[in-house]
């Protein structure tokens, strides 16, 4: 038996089927963390020359192979040393899943102020932030629900802070918006990247359907289970769209006009996963924190479903007449 017959062997003893791709290194397997019964999905992929290993759903990985086997196969674990062999070093050091770096962001916001709590006599720019916050429609129970804020110091002065927080209210993301339309930079936001981020899961149920819009503003103003992509991409890579498919949710696409384009590429490759995806038509020279939060729910309540033939059509109408296809 050949050296990668006796390493997809042990593979299949131990996960169950999988799926070997053609470069003949990587094979896919259901996810022993996060694979649900029943499932046929495979997510969990395993580098049979280097033992590597990394679930794109849950986020499962590291480069011990041993441990993998150790943890969710330990029947099998006695086999790995003579199938895979010692010689490669990676496949049996002591490390396993790799951890995560903990950064404090708060550093970032000097003198940070809850909007909530701005006074008629506190500082003259925390108030212009106010001002500004109420002309894009946000109330004061909203200031105190996405706790937004402002900062009497550094370069965060006159821009309205949007907080993020994760799953368990802690601090991940913040995206610094500026107020009076002269700077260059419209977003200051944490440096952390982008697909790391669920913008605010904190307050997401994903039992529900979820709205995808671009810009923090949008999610505020769209209401409940909104969250911001902070642009107008989604990657397979990104914690976004591993949520997604693990949820199985309903997805609702609210991008700009300007970005169809991307809406149609998320789309398709939401339904390529057997994701439900739902089109809300915003009109031409209004994103969703221009419409408000009642005209956007109506707007929601008209989404329509789709659909691989729906993209087609609309490919199809774009072409100019005359044009060679």
């Amino acid at each position: 038996m050949s050296y990668f017959n006796k390493q997809t062997t042990l593979v299949r003893q131990a996960f169950g089927s999988f799926i070997a791709e053609k470069d003949g290194v990587n094979v896919c397997v259901k996810c022993p963390k996060c694979g649900k019964q029943g499932s046929q999905k495979k997510k969990l992929v395993i580098k049979i020359d280097d033992g590597k290993f990394h679930c794109w759903v849950c986020g499962l990985k590291g480069t011990n192979i041993m441990y993998l086997f150790r943890k969710y196969a330990p029947a099998h674990a006695s086999k790995v040393s003579d199938v895979f062999g010692s010689s490669k070093s990676t496949l049996f050091s002591i490390d396993s899943e790799e951890d995560e770096q903990n950064i404090d962001l708060s550093k970032d916001l000097d003198g940070f102020v809850f909007l909530g709590d701005v006074k008629q006599n506190s500082d003259p720019d925390l108030k212009d932030v106010v001002r500004y916050a109420r002309k894009r429609g946000i109330t004061t129970s909203m200031m105190w629900r996405y706790r937004l804020g402002a900062c009497t110091l550094g370069q965060m002065r006159r821009r309205l802070i949007i907080p993020s927080f994760d799953r368990s209210g802690v601090l991940n993301f913040y995206s610094a918006r500026e107020i009076d339309g002269t700077s260059r930079m419209k977003y200051i936001n944490a440096p952390i990247p982008k697909k790391e981020v669920i913008f605010n899961e904190i307050m997401i149920d994903w039992t529900k359907p979820i709205i995808l819009v671009e810009g923090p503003l949008d999610a505020i103003i769209g209401g409940q289970n909104v969250i911001c992509l902070l642009g107008s991409h989604l990657s397979e890579d990104s914690e976004v769209f591993k949520q997604i498919i693990k949820s199985n949710s309903t997805v609702y696409m609210s991008l700009d006009h300007d970005a169809k384009k991307n809406s149609e590429k998320i789309s398709k490759m939401l339904s390529s996963f057997d994701i439900k995806v739902m089109e809300i038509a915003l009109p031409e020279d209004k994103d969703v924190a221009d419409l408000g939060r009642e005209k956007f729910k109506k707007l929601v309540e008209e989404a329509t479903a789709w659909s691989q033939e729906k993209r087609l059509l609309r490919m199809i109408s774009s072409i100019k007449t005359g044009s060679l296809i």
